[in-house]
């Protein structure tokens, strides 16, 4: 029965685990932060975000579902598109230009519903698809809603601010008991309410640094590059692939090994040393945006696309190296048992 409703992850050829564990985690995550915001937040405050916590609620149904009895594809996704519409619609969450990341003006509804919708659907399933290493998506998150939830507090945007905390404070919860060795999974329902809930945050932080007036303490002349660089562990891992995936002809959603921390943990590393040096790597990102926070999108896009290269470039001379290793000791293996 417990397998049935999958309320324990089976192991398989694309997991990393061996062991059947609960992937129940995004059921406290979810719960402990909304306890945390009803219990902190005044009555205005929690009318400000009240779409949002409609949003999160039908993200929070639908990945629960998911968890406990496999949704069909359509279904799985219309219970992301229903919530990204209110929050498009009621919730102020919405792209309606390119930002200065290009030209400025300002695109027609539709554009503007169909590049905030894919946005939202987009990037809410990249965090899904990096929940494969025992703490690795609590801890991208961590790092983003801390980054967002310091900068709206800057800003005195102290609702958004709250909401980002309170995530917080449950997401560390959760790496209590999701740290290597894990004893508990996040789930569907976990990764979707993380994701969601920052790609949220984020499309709020490109309208208000973009509003911000030129020379303000803490705008960002690049807006939109400055969001890439807060999420690109996320960004950079969905893209990468899918390009591969592509690339060998086969579906952009077929599961497979290909991901960043599969490539680290084929190096020989420990789930917690991947982990690591992921949130180190989103880290250096974040430190190159706030260190060039006055430099246009060129220019910053630019910086970023140099600092992934590099970073990718490392990761291949590594895997490199360990593959001739490999072939290596094999080789002498078989010539000792000739």
């Amino acid at each position: 029965m417990l397998q049935k409703k999958r309320i324990l992850d089976v192991p398989d050829k694309r997991k990393l685990h061996v062991i059947h564990k609960p992937s129940m985690g995004g059921i406290p995550i979810f719960l402990g932060g909304i306890f945390a915001m009803v219990i902190w937040l005044p009555a205005d405050a929690f009318m400000e975000v009240r779409y949002l916590f409609m949003a999160l609620s039908l993200i929070f149904i639908t990945g629960l579902r998911d968890d406990l009895v496999p949704l069909p594809a359509s279904i799985k996704l219309a219970g992301q598109i229903i919530p990204a519409c209110i929050m498009i619609y009621w919730g102020g969450v919405e792209l309606n230009s390119l930002y200065g990341f290009g030209s400025s003006t300002l695109f027609p509804g539709i554009i503007t519903w169909m590049l905030s919708l894919f946005t939202i659907v987009v990037i809410t399933n990249s965090f899904n698809l990096i929940d494969g290493l025992d703490g690795l998506a609590g801890t991208i998150s961590l790092i983003i809603l801390l980054a967002f939830g310091t900068w709206f507090y800057l800003l005195d945007h102290l609702v958004l601010s709250y909401v980002a905390f309170t995530c917080i404070g449950g997401v560390l919860a959760f790496l209590l008991f999701n740290w290597q060795p894990s004893r508990i999974f996040m789930g569907d329902t976990g990764a979707l309410i993380l994701g969601f809930l920052i790609t949220c945050l984020a499309i709020f932080f490109i309208n208000i640094n973009y509003a911000l007036p030129t020379g303000h303490a803490y705008k960002f002349t690049a807006t939109v590059s400055t969001c890439i660089a807060v999420m690109i562990i996320p960004l950079l891992d969905t893209m990468r692939v899918f390009i591969i995936r592509v690339s060998q002809g086969r579906s952009p959603f077929e599961a497979d090994k290909n991901h960043l921390h599969h490539e680290l943990i084929r190096l020989g590393m420990q789930h917690s040393t991947a982990v690591l040096i992921l949130g180190m790597a989103n880290l250096s990102f974040i430190l190159l945006v706030i260190l060039g926070k006055s430099l246009g999108d060129g220019i910053l896009f630019g910086l970023i696309g140099s600092l992934v290269a590099v970073y990718l470039i490392i990761l291949k001379i590594l895997s490199i190296r360990s593959t001739r290793k490999a072939l290596a000791l094999k080789s002498k293996a078989q010539k000792a048992a000739v």
